[in-house]
């Protein structure tokens, strides 16, 4: 990695990828340049970072007007002097890629909360085509490194699975807002087995399974209206098998939750919200409470 000081454009788009599959099928398309493992702190005004690559270090302190950031190399003495006065930190690997004429950052949180934010640069932004799984978080203050270092992000891992047209991406969008991080389903064992050829007890077991060895929390969006349903996927620009049987699948949710439950399956991890007759912010309302009693966050 070759660090670039003085006055730097510090202008870019930030993102959420709220699946990991979307997430690797846009990183695959792009030229990864380097991977660096960053710690940084914040002091009097100042970003400190130290810069991890192999077994290399560098140290920098960073002040920020506006977007442009004025970029000076430190000592080691002088990063580790402050990080013993903040005793706070952000840590975070960064993979950085080349997208045509634009330089892709992403940065995958480990602490104080793990989750995963690309950020896009150079080029001309605003003609930068937002990737599909994404959501555009860039003038949301919470998303700034100062704000998450001062605790902004509420909760992460939290999974929000349902049928189509259930309203999961919506409901997604607004937590955001308000710095909780869900996941737009969980492909490699929920959304995989939820299918009408797996028996009911195979389904219930494997979905245990995740939930003993996961820490995320699974939430199961239903809605009951079926005129409802139907109405939202024929509203969509392409419509697929699945989606005319949203109405089916949206049982096969409900009845797995219900015998997971009876059958003491649950283990504090899964959880159902019944959204039918609510509009998105009604519904978002009552998934957010229930995220908020899991988690133990104050409204």
């Amino acid at each position: 990695m070759i660090m670039k000081y003085g006055n730097i454009d510090n202008t870019e788009r930030k993102f959420i990828s709220t699946n990991i599959i979307y997430l690797n099928k846009y990183l695959e398309q792009l030229t990864m340049k380097d991977d660096v493992y960053i710690i940084q702190t914040f002091y009097n005004g100042y970003k400190y970072r130290e810069y991890i690559i192999g077994s290399k270090n560098e140290y920098t302190r960073n002040l920020k007007k506006n977007n442009i950031t004025n970029v000076e190399k430190i000592s080691k003495k002088e990063f580790y002097e402050v990080l013993e006065k903040t005793n706070k930190s952000i840590k975070k690997r960064r993979r950085t890629y080349i997208d045509n004429d634009y330089q892709v950052d992403v940065d995958d949180f480990q602490y104080p909360n793990e989750f995963t934010m690309v950020e896009v640069s150079n080029g001309i932004l605003d003609q930068y085509k937002i990737p599909k799984g994404f959501i555009e978080v860039t003038n949301i203050d919470k998303y700034q490194n100062i704000e998450i270092y001062n605790g902004s992000i509420k909760k992460t891992g939290i999974i929000i699975e349902g049928t189509d047209a259930v309203g999961k991406s919506e409901t997604i969008k607004r937590l955001l807002l308000e710095g909780i991080i869900c996941k737009d389903r969980e492909s490699r064992v929920i959304s995989a087995n939820m299918l009408f050829d797996i028996p009911m007890e195979e389904r219930a077991k494997k979905y245990e399974e995740f939930l003993i060895n996961n820490n995320d929390l699974v939430i199961f969006l239903i809605n009951n209206d079926k005129e409802e349903l139907l109405r939202r996927v024929h509203q969509r620009n392409e419509i697929c098998e699945f989606d005319l049987k949203t109405c089916e699948y949206n049982q096969l949710y409900n009845k797995t939750y219900e015998y997971m439950k009876t059958n003491n399956m649950l283990h504090d991890k899964l959880y159902l919200v019944d959204c039918t007759g609510l509009n998105i912010s009604e519904q978002t309302d009552k998934v957010k409470k229930i995220v908020n009693k899991i988690k133990g966050i104050n409204d």
